[in-house]
């Protein structure tokens, strides 16, 4: 669902903003952000007779890097609107500014390699702690019971 529609001055651009993240649109590309993924949006400047306004926003883009890895950057983009789409632009940068406020900043945004990788060692610690309790309990470190229950407390039973 669209709340706000900002028609830009260069090649026909839309900047839209719903209740996911913002969709850009310029030049015949489209770039859709999740809130998640924005770091920051800034009203620049409003347009005048002889400048165009301009909304700036820094977000966040994970790339494929040349071994096959991902990397997350950051990436500023820019949009230029006329003086009839003031208003508009301030309203939608001040929505999005008020939204980006109640999303957690205490931890770093993680790409979807990364996500995936702290997954995996997640599991690999759980696998390591699993072996690790069965090779103690079959040295008769603890009886069935304390096994038992620390199976339970590894897997988060």
């Amino acid at each position: 669902m669209t709340k706000y529609e900002v028609k830009g001055s260069i090649g026909g651009g839309k900047l839209t903003v719903t209740e996911e993240g913002l969709i850009f649109n310029n030049l015949g590309k489209t770039v859709e952000i999740s809130f998640k993924d924005i770091k920051s949006i800034e009203l620049v400047n409003k347009a005048t007779m002889w400048k165009n306004g301009l909304l700036k926003f820094v977000y966040y883009k994970e790339f494929e890097n040349e071994n096959g890895g991902y990397s997350c950057d950051e990436v500023v983009g820019a949009f230029m609107f006329f003086p009839k789409a003031n208003d508009i632009a301030e309203e939608a940068c001040n929505h999005v500014q008020s939204i980006l406020k109640n999303i957690p900043t205490d931890q770093p945004m993680m790409s979807k390699s990364q996500e995936k990788q702290t997954e995996s060692n997640t599991s690999n610690n759980i696998a390591e702690e699993l072996k690790q309790a069965k090779t103690l309990y079959d040295s008769g470190a603890f009886t069935e019971e304390e096994y038992s229950a620390m199976r339970k407390k590894i897997l988060g039973l």
